[in-house]
């Protein structure tokens, strides 16, 4: 059983600047966006406003105008400013509603709005960000403790053993020793799915034979063999990082003195997979978000059925 403080999870008393602090310096000195609408300048400032939508001819601005007013006495600010949204924008975005937009004064209070609205909920992200860091770091202290309670590794605990073992100057020439004697030949599948960390470790190894010929025990290197596809990387979640499969190329050609194979070609996937596969990565190679893509081709004749999830919406917006 893993007990931790949810209270002192659930608090946030990290010390550091709020985002929104710095990405609208007009509001560095508040504490939270909606506090912007307090003090007699803002109170006068929409007030204003309120009148000059009030002495309009047409029912819809004279309703927005009374909203506002009930909005400017309302104590809570946070409520407050849900309540001036409510009063002047459509309901799932930040923008005027379609009978304001030809008022002045509501034109003038649309980037306001907007501007404060945006705060808030980036405030509110970065809010949700400190309490699930002070979260994970709860969780990951009880962990430890229970790990080192019954002296057991995960394999987290394995990656970065291997990795301070073959970094260290000491225990990295004994390391290799033994890796030398035992292994010969070295084959990583699926390594667009390896992360920074499990190559660091594996570098720390193989950059002993780079231009020597020969590991720490002057024996010869082993024959090291790497496939995989950086569009295919999808294991983010455990910090895979396709960036470190261009990094192994370049190293296993220009350290090792490697070859780079290429294939395009696969006796697997069905025409209309192959099809859509080039259409997507072309269209981002021509954008130049992406680069080195070539169009494959399959061995297969069958056409296959593409299927395609719906998109999910954003939440809250």
């Amino acid at each position: 059983r893993v007990e931790f403080d949810l209270a002192d999870a659930a608090g946030v008393v990290d010390a550091s600047v709020p985002p929104f602090q710095v990405h609208s310096p007009e509001l560095a000195a508040f504490s939270e966006p909606a506090d912007a609408l307090q003090g007699d300048a803002c109170h006068q400032r929409w007030l204003a406003r309120a009148k000059a939508l009030g002495g309009e001819a047409n029912k819809t601005p004279q309703k927005a105008a009374d909203a506002i007013i009930d909005a400017l006495a309302c104590d809570d600010l946070n409520q407050r400013l849900d309540l001036l949204r409510r009063a002047l924008f459509v309901a799932k975005e930040d923008r005027l509603s379609k009978n304001l937009e030809k008022f002045p004064a509501a034109q003038e209070a649309e980037p306001e709005l907007q501007r404060l609205l945006t705060a808030r909920r980036q405030h509110d992200a970065w809010l949700h960000q400190q309490r699930m860091a002070r979260l994970a770091r709860s969780l990951i202290a009880a962990f430890a403790a229970v790990k080192h309670q019954h002296g057991w590794v995960d394999m987290n605990d394995v990656e970065r053993t291997a990795l301070v073992m073959l970094a260290d100057p000491i225990l990295s020439g004994w390391v290799q020793e033994r890796l030398d004697a035992r292994i010969r030949h070295l084959l990583v599948d699926e390594f667009q799915d390896t992360n920074p960390l499990q190559w660091q470790a594996l570098h720390a190894w193989l950059a002993g034979y780079a231009g020597s010929g020969g590991g720490a025990s002057g024996q010869k290197p082993p024959s090291v063999f790497i496939v995989g596809d950086p569009k295919q990387s999808i294991y983010r979640f455990r910090r895979a990082e396709p960036q470190v499969f261009i990094a192994a190329q370049a190293f296993v050609r220009d350290g090792l003195g490697g070859d780079l194979l290429s294939c395009d070609h696969t006796r697997r996937n069905a025409t209309g997979v192959i099809a859509a596969v080039n259409h997507a990565m072309g269209t981002a190679q021509a954008q130049h978000e992406t680069s080195g893509f070539r169009d494959h081709t399959t061995e297969s004749t069958d056409p296959g059925v593409l299927l395609r999830l719906p998109a999910i919406p954003a939440a809250g917006y």
